[in-house]
């Protein structure tokens, strides 16, 4: 196979759910773009995977050539115009031909000056929490902030998917490039690209068959063999609070901010000589005194620490914007007294073979390491390392100066990633840290504390990694002023107190400690007059503030009373007066505030492969946990199925996992599950049930125990109903019952938006029913569950987009049976009908029949001709005429179109499988008919003036009976981005009900 990467001959293909152009790509998606889909199906809205810009703009600046340049790069690069939806169980690539960027603007100009630098800060960090919905293109977000008339800020958010650092640069470079020429009136000075991200990505599929792969696959196997270490780095608040799982996996917290420091030049122009006279780089050098720095922090001698390569070793990559960065794992061993050169001469060596293989994608590299007997440890990369020079250089046009602003954090998938960038100004340190682990004050220092090892290695690379100082400027001076001074002995002397009453004492206050927030640490506690607590290294040296050693106590005075024999010593060893120490026996830290924080005695502290633990603390907490009998009961349900299908589902996730220990209430990812893994299993455990299992289970508990529930649910033939999923069963208000409308069966919003109705409203979801073409039955499927829930009236129901359809069906079932429906809550409901339509359906059918087409083939065949014709239809002149060339083979310009010509409905792909296009075909079948109960419908801002002229045919109630509410945002992001707003509104009105009904 050749290496070369080509442009690939593909296909048009019809996307159903499209309301504008209806020729589509259907794509696959790369290896990375597969595990960042995934992430967002667990975890959605998950702001960690945003890439914020933010760009200075001084000058003159004309803002509609600003948003035309936008939309001439989203017109350049395919993947700027790709959004991602589910196809017979794979994410793929959804490319449509033409998506415009909205340029938002928010206006400061009446903003004092000296307001303006807060206010920008808390604009970018607003915007970069905003969740980027993969449904909808395009996912790059614009918002311009005018400060004066000479000054804005542009705000680009991009989603990872579709995008990376050096993408950045790239989308900086063109946007001046395109900008510049419009302003001129001329063509922008930019090479044609040869290929698109979606050819990437089959190039990728073909190299993943080939010897390279299993090679480079073979160096992993090798480089991460035996025991994976984890990262001890000590913390500010336990991990209990603030735990991570391996990179790609579920249930992680990603809140994250920046802290940075930019080293002097003096530092930066030393370290460069230094690389040319070691014959190493700067990465090389930077990344070894990380190292150090962590091995320092620690005392573990064996790292595994992650890094990205660019991954655009082809030239027709470089100016392509789109995800080709990938993950790689860098292991250390700092183990035997080294120098610091000996160690950067190894890490040379390591780092050059890391780098050759690094097409490898991580998550492939990630699945051959769960295959492990072992498998994967639940924290598999906590640090990331990064260096890398600015991607976004500063632009001249003319008057118009664009320079990059500082970095807002998203959020992050790892404790601690460690950033250098090297820019005009000089190389910047940046840590991005997990706010639920670690103070700014901590993360500052250890900065500090990085700049001195540096400052050291180029003045004395000769010493060992364990002598190199570490302490920052005069953090030593300020610990040896907290010790006591050097008294002169007496001449008959006493004892100054007991120190097994001080030893009893410190156990006594730790463990009210323990049991009273389960913290590992604790402040200084009170001491004698004279006397205080110091942490110090294993060879009595002074210790940094955060760095975790023995705690000796310091007294003026030689004599300690009745201290046990050969826990009386003399330092610091390296302070300029050295003292009477007695060593307590417990394990601490120097504190930032002073004094030391007690971890707990060192007999308690037990090193796991995981973490430091204390054993004390974990008995006093003894309570919290499961009974052991209770933990180890395999089948808990008498019934012969649901053992038998607990036996099933076990062998499955033992033949994912490659595990065997482990219980029908363990978690999935718990047991060291990723994302990818999810996905096999949830794919094969679907097959147990004849269809596959929706994704949104494992957030309402990923155990074999609550797929097996749910599995016997949806299988069991006396039970005509669909499960009702209780997100909120208790409350003092009548129940909502809500149809979340999400044909895939995540419907993952809903979580969100039980929480904000709050915990006094019962809230019901009732997933969509796709047994079924006609709307009409699947509202008597939900039904059922409704009814066997709340027998009777009053009912109050609620549904999203075709959800809410089913839900106005529900209600007029329940009104000609005899109930009360108290109130209905739809939301953007597709009011759209056309006759001709439903009367076309009927003869597709019938030739269906003829030939022998199953219920997909017909849909398929309707959707071609009948939803297209009408789409079409309603068409400007010029797409229609674009539309026919294209079908013909033809360009505009009358030339062949090689991209069409060979074109056939049997050669074209649909978007979805049976299950959505189902779904889809029900509602065009459906006749509206008219609402005799009370209703508010809620449209997004977005929605055309027509559509709300439908409302006059949907209900015959006097308008005064229902209410037309506005949301934010569009079709979309009114259920994901805009939430809050939704929930406010739905809470207002079931407050009234709830209120009436008193």
């Amino acid at each position: 196979m050749s290496s070369e990467l080509t442009a690939s001959k593909r296909l048009p293909t019809i996307d159903p759910s499209s309301a504008g152009e209806a020729e589509v790509f259907v794509m696959p998606c790369s290896v990375s773009q597969k595990r960042f889909w995934l992430l967002e199906q667990i975890s959605p809205g998950n702001t960690a995977l945003n890439i914020p810009i933010a760009l200075k703009l001084s000058g003159s600046l004309e803002i509609d050539i600003l948003a035309r340049a936008l939309n001439a790069m989203v017109a350049r690069h395919e993947i700027l115009r790709t959004h991602f939806a589910q196809v017979e169980g794979e994410p793929k690539q959804i490319i449509s031909p033409e998506v415009s960027i909205k340029l938002h603007r928010i206006d400061l100009g009446n903003l004092p000056e000296e307001q303006h630098a807060e206010r920008i800060r808390g604009e970018m960090d607003e915007e970069v929490k905003k969740p980027l919905p993969l449904a909808e293109a395009p996912l790059l977000r614009a918002t311009l902030v005018r400060l004066s008339v000479s000054e804005s800020v542009l705000m680009l958010t991009a989603h990872h998917i579709i995008s990376d650092g050096w993408s950045n640069g790239i989308l900086v470079r063109e946007l001046g490039a395109f900008y510049d020429a419009f302003l001129n009136g001329r063509k922008p000075d930019l090479p044609p690209l040869a290929i698109q991200y979606a050819d990437y990505v089959l190039w990728q599929e073909e190299w993943l068959k080939t010897p390279q792969f299993q090679k480079q696959l073979g160096y992993w196997d090798e480089a991460l063999a035996g025991e994976l270490p984890v990262l001890d780095f000590p913390t500010d608040f336990p991990r209990s609070t603030g735990s991570t799982r391996p990179t790609g996996s579920a249930g992680q917290s990603h809140t994250a901010i920046l802290e940075s420091l930019l080293l002097p030049l003096s530092v930066s122009d030393a370290l460069k000589r230094f690389c040319v006279e070691e014959g190493v780089t700067l990465f090389m050098i930077f990344y070894s005194a990380y190292i150090a720095l962590l091995h320092r922090y620690t005392g573990r001698t064996n790292f595994m620490v992650g890094t990205t390569a660019a991954n655009r070793n082809q030239p027709d990559l470089e100016n392509l914007i789109g995800l080709f960065a990938n993950i790689l794992i860098l292991r250390s061993d700092v183990s035997g007294k080294m120098t610091f050169r000996e160690f950067l001469v190894r890490q040379r060596d390591a780092s050059l073979s890391t780098f050759a293989n690094h097409e490898a994608p991580f998550e492939s590299v990630l699945e051959r390491l769960q295959q492990r007997k072992n498998g994967v440890p639940k924290t598999l990369l906590q640090t990331h390392f990064l260096y890398q020079r600015a991607f976004m250089q500063p632009i001249a046009i003319g008057d118009l100066a664009i320079r990059p602003l500082y970095s807002i954090s998203p959020g992050s998938t790892f404790e601690l990633t460690f950033g250098i960038v090297e820019r005009a100004e000089g190389i910047r340190l940046q840590m991005e840290y997990h706010t639920q682990l670690y103070r700014a004050s901590t993360i500052r220092r250890l900065l500090l504390h990085f700049q001195a090892l540096l400052e050291a290695v180029i003045a004395r690379p000769e010493t060992s990694i364990e002598d190199l100082p570490i302490f920052a400027a005069n953090e030593r001076e300020e610990l040896e002023s907290t010790l006591p001074s050097k008294a002169a002995p007496k001449a008959e002397p006493r004892p100054v107190f007991d120190p097994s009453a001080l030893m009893a004492e410190l156990d006594r206050q730790l463990e009210q400690h323990f049991k009273k927030s389960g913290a590992p640490f604790m402040p200084t506690v009170g001491l004698p007059a004279g006397a205080v607590l110091i942490a110090l290294d294993d060879q009595r040296r002074l210790l940094p503030k955060g760095i975790p050693g023995d705690v000796y106590l310091a007294h003026g005075f030689a004599d300690l009373g009745n201290s046990p024999s050969g826990e009386l010593v003399s330092g610091p060893s390296d302070a300029a007066t050295l003292l009477p120490l007695l060593k307590t026996g417990f394990i601490g830290r120097n504190a930032e505030e002073g004094g030391v924080e007690l971890w707990g005695r060192a007999e308690d502290i037990v090193c796991l492969p995981t973490f430091r633990v204390n054993r004390r603390a974990a008995e006093l907490q003894r309570n919290l946990l499961p009974s052991p009998s209770a933990s180890k009961k395999i089948v808990s349900d008498d019934s012969s199925l649901a053992g038998a299908l607990h036996q099933q589902l076990i062998e499955v996730w033992r033949e994912v996992l490659k595990i065997s220990d482990f219980t029908i209430h363990d978690n999935f990812f718990d047991l060291g599950g990723t994302s990818f893994l999810a996905l096999r299993m949830m794919l094969q455990a679907g097959k147990l049930c004849g269809r596959p299992l929706p994704l949104s289970l494992l957030l309402t508990g990923a155990t074999v125990a609550n797929l097996a529930r749910y599995i016997i649910e949806a299988n069991n033939a006396n039970n005509a109903a669909t499960p009702l999923i209780p997100l909120q069963p208790k409350g003092s208000r009548a129940p909502l019952f809500f149809l979340h409308g999400d044909w895939m069966g995540g419907g993952f919003y809903c979580q969100r938006l039980s929480r904000q109705l709050g915990e006094d409203q019962p809230f019901y979801v009732l997933p969509p029913n796709l047994t079924s073409f006609r709307l009409e039955e699947m509202a008597a499927y939900h039904l059922a569950a409704v009814r066997k829930q709340s027998p009777h009236g009053p009912y109050i129901l609620s549904g999203y987009c075709i959800g809410a359809l089913i839900a106005m069906e529900m209600a007029r079932q329940l009104v000609a049976e005899g109930e009360t429906v108290a109130h209905l809550f739809l939301i953007d409901p597709p009011l759209w009908s056309v006759g001709w339509l439903r009367g076309l359906w009927p003869w597709v059918d019938r030739i269906g029949n003829a030939r022998k087409w199953n219920l997909e083939r017909k849909i398929d065949f309707f959707d071609r001709y009948g939803v297209s014709t009408n789409r079409w239809l309603k068409r400007p002149w010029r797409s229609k005429v674009k539309s026919l060339l294209h079908r013909f083979g033809r360009s505009e310009n009358g030339s062949a179109s090689d991209l069409f010509a060979t074109d056939s409905i049997e050669e074209q792909e649909v978007i979805g499988g049976l299950d959505d296009s189902a779904y889809y075909l029900a509602y065009r079948l459906y006749r509206i008919k008219p609402l005799e109960v009370p209703a508010t419908f809620l449209f997004p801002e977005s929605t055309p003036l027509e559509r709300l002229s439908n409302l006059a045919h949907a209900s015959k109630m006097d308008p005064a009976q229902y209410q037309v509410e506005i949301l934010p945002g569009t079709h979309t992001t009114c259920v994901t981005t805009h939430l809050p707003a939704l929930a406010k509104k739905l809470e207002k009105g079931l407050g009234e009900i709830s209120a009436e009904g008193r």
